[in-house]
């Protein structure tokens, strides 16, 4: 059986092109107006991490320091306020973001007021998070032996966030 592989190569071209722009589809645009473009990972304690193709580690950029952003994937917003919204991001470099979904706009807010953000994915596995450790201590002058366990799972939704965790000698 002969296999015809006159076409693979520029569909795996064509494949990997694609993939390569849907990757990078964020924008970053800082007061100075310079431009990073690459994937928004989250934006926590006043410092956006994005990470690019043209960097082997992530950009860490001050949040102040941002006068716009765009990407159409789903975050989770904090306010300074309180209030907590879901949706993709866009802003006119004027300092104030916009969050819509595909059927309306959520929100505008300034820059200035959001304290978080983190992509939201859409599947179960990505949004819980679990860790665990165990330890074991020995004490020789009092032959004394101690073993350590702690665990914490979470999951984030889209409006509501459940951590627990457990501690235990």
């Amino acid at each position: 059986m002969k296999m015809n592989f006159k076409y693979a190569f520029p569909l795996l071209l064509l494949w990997a092109f694609v993939t390569t722009l849907n990757a990078q589809n964020d924008t970053i645009v800082t007061q100075n107006n310079q431009m990073l473009v690459g994937t928004i990972k989250d934006m926590y304690k006043g410092v956006l991490k994005i990470k690019t193709n043209y960097s082997d580690s992530d950009f860490a950029v001050s949040w102040s320091k941002v006068k716009g952003l765009s990407s159409t994937k789903v975050f989770i917003i904090s306010s300074t306020r309180g209030e907590i919204f879901n949706g993709a991001l866009r802003s006119a470099n004027d300092g104030v973001v916009t969050i819509y979904n595909e059927d309306f706009i959520e929100a505008s807010i300034p820059l200035s007021e959001v304290v978080y953000l983190r992509t939201l994915k859409s599947n179960f596995i990505s949004r819980l998070s679990a860790s665990i450790a165990l330890g074991y201590n020995f004490t020789k002058s009092n032959n004394l032996s101690q073993i350590n366990l702690r665990s914490t799972l979470g999951y984030k939704a889209r409006k509501w966030t459940l951590n627990g965790n457990f501690n235990g000698i």
